[in-house]
C-alpha cells in the first residue's frame, strides 16, 4: 500500500539493472556507428539550432543516441518539447 501511494505520487521508477542493461546498449550501437564523440557533439549541437527554429525545447535534456537493429543503426533524439513556435509561411 505505502509503495503504491510512494509509486502514485513519484511516478513509476524502471528497475536500475534495467536502465543499465539500455545504457550499454547505447554505448555499444554507438561504438558500433563507429561516429567519434566529437562528431556526435557537433550533430547534437546542430540539432538544436535546427529544432529550436520551430519548437521552444529544453536544450539540456536533449539526449542524442544511436541505437542498433538488426542491420541498420538509428539516430535517436529525444527531447522535451515545451511548445512550437509560430511560424509564417511566405
Amino acid at each position: 500500500m505505502l509503495a503504491d501511494l510512494i509509486e502514485r505520487i513519484f511516478g513509476k521508477t524502471e528497475k536500475t539493472g534495467s536502465l543499465a542493461k539500455d545504457r550499454l546498449r547505447v554505448v555499444l550501437a554507438s561504438d558500433r556507428s563507429k561516429i567519434p564523440p566529437e562528431v556526435m557533439d557537433k550533430i547534437r549541437i546542430e540539432l538544436i539550432q535546427v529544432l529550436s527554429k520551430y519548437l521552444e525545447l529544453d536544450d539540456t535534456a536533449l539526449n542524442v543516441s544511436m541505437e542498433r537493429d538488426e542491420d541498420s543503426i538509428a539516430l535517436v533524439v529525444n527531447t522535451p518539447v515545451h511548445r512550437v513556435r509560430e511560424i509564417k509561411v511566405s
